[in-house]
């Protein structure tokens, strides 16, 4: 009898003890994804709808397992094409860019710089390890188009080349046009925005405060002097460029069409 108990004890601490070394074997459970219901709808105004990018930074390919540069293809309605995973989605608001990748197990957050067609952020992972990385444009139909239109401007007609004296018609376009380009202008760190969607040295814009109230306005422009009526208040601001305008303590960027 006593014999019986030694070999069934033996038996049990042998079974205890590769339970044991079985749960220290095996590999610790991946995280799970902590972005996996967060869904973007994209951008009000169309700005990185149709433009490609890559990063230099490299994650897992959900698909295949392999380590890959991140691809990334802004679509309409925040719908993100990627070669990481089937579920990404996007959004803008004002130059802030965010976006998740990989069924969840990423998320990006950073700012698109417009004059060198940049966005630099961090992605952070669900394991709790962060990464900062920069996405350089690739390609977009947007930019090829403007390229074309530019192209296209600065190139004129060898007879057009040759005259030296306007036209009329020259003088008149110059006359009435506006050294602003026609598009929406948004206060960067608010809401408020301007909308002027036929530029010329003075019209009529649609105005949305700080508060989201929407309302009509008034502008005219003198040289580089533009004075806006909006709300009953007249404001006067001096445009710096073509695509921006500063006065008052703001300043005022084209930030889409």
């Amino acid at each position: 009898m006593k014999k019986a108990f030694k070999v069934l004890g033996i038996i049990v601490f042998v079974a205890i003890i590769g339970f044991s070394m079985a749960a220290c074997s095996s590999s610790p459970p991946s995280p799970s994804p902590k972005w996996a219901n967060v869904v973007y709808y994209g951008e009000e105004e169309r700005q990185l709808e149709g433009t490609s990018w890559v990063s230099t930074l490299q994650m897992t390919n959900t698909r295949t397992g392999a380590s890959e540069v991140i691809k990334a293809e802004f679509r309409r309605g925040g719908r993100l094409v990627t070669n990481l995973s089937d579920n990404a989605s996007w959004q803008r608001k004002n130059d802030i860019v965010e976006f998740v990748v990989a069924d969840g197990q990423a998320y990006f957050e950073g700012i698109y710089y417009h004059e060198n067609q940049k966005i630099l952020g961090t992605l952070y992972f669900s394991s709790g390890t962060k990464q900062d990385t920069t996405f350089t444009l690739i390609d977009s139909s947007i930019t090829t188009a403007s390229s074309s239109l530019q192209n296209n401007a600065q190139s004129p007609a060898p007879a057009q080349a040759a005259s030296s004296a306007p036209s009329a018609a020259q003088r008149l376009q110059e006359a009435f046009s506006s050294p602003l380009q026609s598009g929406t202008y948004s206060l960067s760190g608010t809401q408020a925005k301007m909308s002027i969607t036929a530029i010329a040295k003075s019209g009529i814009l649609s105005y949305t405060n700080r508060q989201g109230r929407v309302s009509t306005g008034s502008y005219q422009i003198d040289g580089s002097r533009m004075t806006i009526q909006a709300e009953g208040y007249t404001f006067v601001y001096t445009i710096t460029s073509q695509t921006s305008f500063s006065g008052n303590g703001e300043t005022w960027v084209r930030t889409g069409f």
